[in-house]
Parts: C-alpha cells; structure tokens; sequence
C-alpha cells in the first residue's frame, strides 16, 4: 500500500486490525509529501492541480 507519510501514524492501529481479523498485511510505503512553495501541502481548494490535470499537460 502506497500512501502519503501523514498516515505513517495510522498503520501500527491498523496492522493490529489485520492480525484481529486473520488478514495477511499489506506492505507499506510512505511517501514523503508534496508540498508547495511555502511548504505547506497542496490543495485543489486552494488552487493546486490534480494529478489528471498534469496528465493531461503530458506529465
């Protein structure tokens, strides 16, 4: 499972949910963020694109 670092804190709680359940885990990957200029994370409320707007630039 490939995600955002800001659910880091989430799969300790979740991996306990699996075990409960008689699951076989997911592995994880935590990607770091993509921020904007002032560092703060990008937002499509706040005017950043979405993934299929780059696409679509040919990205």
């Amino acid at each position: 499972m490939i995600r955002g670092d800001d659910h880091f804190t989430n799969t300790a709680r979740q991996l306990q949910i699996y075990q409960a359940m008689g699951w076989k885990p997911p592995v994880f990957a935590h990607l770091p963020m993509i921020l904007g200029p002032d560092g703060a994370k990008l937002s499509k409320r706040h005017g950043a694109l979405g993934v299929d707007a780059y696409r679509d630039m040919g990205y």
